[in-house]
């Protein structure tokens, strides 16, 4: 069989592109359907705890008239990256049996929104008048928190603020995020050091790669050595910086083919 032929010829490239294109759409398709990943961190700061100090003498750490061992502010930051707007997203706020939820705020950043209890959380929470909270309530109202959020758009972030306590002092609270709804999953990722809108490690690596490729381009195609010197110190003084804006580069592009 001729090669060389086979691929000169028409009907073969016509063949070769109907498959390319169907796998390629395939994949798309595949990359669409799958599950989506909300990404939420938790940082917690630790505002006091109670102790008995031989220098400081006796200190003693209240919420609401109650002595607490300790006490944090604890944020739960909930980011809509997918591809997609979200609507009646049901958010559960979790904690361990250490970790006690007390008051709380909420907010859609950016907006004027507040995210506010599903309805059925709420009735479970409610307490009839001239009544006294149940035990089974307090311990809900501790350690869950059950949220329906309307919409949640695309690059939007829904932040929930407590003031927590953990009861094992000395620790640190430990406050889940679960995402209630078909084809989302929430994922916790930690907190780490940003660089122009991204993750520092990234940004390092990109650059890295950035500034190789400025070595190998500048090598096969300037004659002048001052001249591809220059550029690449130019590149490497900026490295991270162009990690970065790659890095968004691509998740744009990323967020425009799978829209």
């Amino acid at each position: 069989m001729d090669w060389s032929t086979l691929i000169d010829s028409k009907a073969a490239i016509s063949v070769l592109s109907a498959a390319g294109g169907a796998l390629l759409a395939n994949l798309l398709m595949l990359l669409r359907g799958r599950i989506r990943v909300l990404e939420y961190t938790a940082l917690h700061n630790q505002i006091g705890s109670s102790g008995n100090d031989p220098v400081f003498g006796q200190v003693t750490v209240a919420w609401q008239g109650h002595s607490v061992s300790n006490l944090f502010s604890s944020v739960v930051s909930l980011s809509n990256d997918t591809t997609k707007d979200l609507s009646c997203l049901r958010v559960k706020i979790y904690t361990g049996n250490e970790t006690l939820l007390l008051n709380e705020s909420t907010e859609i950043v950016g907006t004027t929104q507040i995210v506010k209890w599903k309805e059925s959380f709420s009735n479970l929470l409610h307490v009839p008048e001239n009544s006294a909270p149940t035990q089974a309530q307090f311990e809900t109202y501790h350690h869950n928190r059950e949220y329906m959020i309307p919409v949640l758009n695309r690059g939007q972030t829904a932040v929930f603020r407590y003031l927590t306590t953990v009861t094992s002092a000395p620790g640190s609270p430990s406050v889940w995020t679960e995402v209630q709804q078909l084809g989302l999953k929430a994922l916790y990722v930690p907190q780490v050091p940003v660089v122009h809108g991204a993750p520092q490690r990234y940004a390092v690596w990109l650059g890295l790669f950035a500034a190789l490729a400025s070595v190998v381009a500048a090598t096969l195609l300037l004659s002048s050595l001052w001249l591809a010197a220059l550029i690449c110190c130019v590149v490497g003084l900026f490295a991270q910086g162009i990690g970065a804006i790659l890095f968004r580069f691509a998740r744009a592009m990323k967020r425009l083919v799978l829209h």
